[in-house]
This record gives C-alpha cells, structure tokens and sequence, in this order.
C-alpha cells in the first residue's frame, strides 16, 4: 500500500519547465499550505500548456509521494525541503492553506 500525500494551497509561483537526461519533460513549482513545498511535475502535466491555469497565486490541490530533501536555498546554503512528486494536480476555487494527509 503506498501512502499519498494531499496538500492545499497557493501556488507561489508557475512551473519551471525542464527537460530530463532522456528527454522527459518535468516541471516544479513551489506552494503555501501553511509550509512552502516544492512540487514536481513529471510526464503529461509536466508539458508546457498541459496546465495553463496554473500560474503563481492559483488556489491547487496537489496529491503524491511527499519527502524531505536537503537542497541549496537561494542566500541560504544548504536547508531541508519538503518535496512533493506529485501524481495529480487540480485547481481549486480558492487556497485552504491546509496540509490534508
């Protein structure tokens, strides 16, 4: 059984586009649910346009396979993360700010 993560809230930013060392797109962007979560994008969502209302303030729900990285922090050095590689994302009428599950 694997366990999924569900956070709420607003997108701080749109997603940065990239593309993998085998040529599959994936994407992330950072969202406010009460704590700032980087979210990965992978495959079909992660394409260009393949989520055109996901821009930065818009209100999401993003459900994956959550964990803490240590990465490097602009001006900060080195700090943990949490990372969300997400399975889904979807739009919501308005930020609940709330981490779900």
């Amino acid at each position: 059984m694997r366990k999924v993560t569900i956070i709420e809230g607003a997108a701080q930013s749109a997603p940065v586009h990239h593309i993998a060392g085998d040529g599959r797109p994936w994407a992330v962007l950072t969202v406010d649910c009460g704590a700032w979560v980087r979210v990965v994008l992978f495959g079909e969502q992660a394409q260009r346009g393949a989520l055109p209302w996901l821009q930065r303030g818009a209100a999401v729900r993003c459900s994956g396979r959550i964990s803490v990285r240590s990465g490097d922090v602009r001006n900060r050095g080195q700090q943990l993360q949490l990372e969300l590689v997400t399975d889904d994302v979807q739009p919501l009428a308005e930020p609940q700010g709330a981490v779900l599950r």
